[in-house]
């Protein structure tokens, strides 16, 4: 029987590393939980469900993706830096396409990614 109480201190981090190391094909969030050694009512308390799950995940991955050296010259005209941007970001997406579908604007846009549309938009 599940211990009773307060759910086990998970971070979302170590929920998403469970989540890739489970494998994103046909995952249940049973797996994901069984993976932390938790029980699935702590991970639901921290993510409602799979899809938000794969969410976080594409989110994370595209956090993670190295396209810092997208920038073109600073000398560039502005369209150069968009093209550049806009290429750098496309390689990112396709590099992990199977999450393509969970990408969403509020979740890809974090702290990382606001850093390089911030340089971009200074060029703009």
């Amino acid at each position: 029987m599940a211990p009773r109480g307060r759910p086990a201190r998970i971070t979302r981090d170590q929920i998403v590393a469970a989540a890739v190391e489970v494998g994103l094909e046909d995952f249940r969030m049973a797996d994901v939980a069984r993976a932390l050694d938790v029980s699935p009512a702590a991970l639901y308390h921290h993510v409602p469900g799979r899809e938000e799950l794969l969410e976080l995940v594409a989110a994370q991955v595209l956090e993670e993706t190295s396209y810092d050296r997208w920038a073109p010259p600073a000398a560039a005209p502005w369209p150069e830096w968009l093209r550049a941007y806009a290429v750098a970001f496309r390689s990112a997406l396709l590099a992990n396409a199977g999450l393509l579908r969970y990408v969403r604007l509020s979740t890809a846009a974090t702290a990382g990614r606001l850093e390089q549309i911030d340089r971009l938009v200074a060029v703009l």
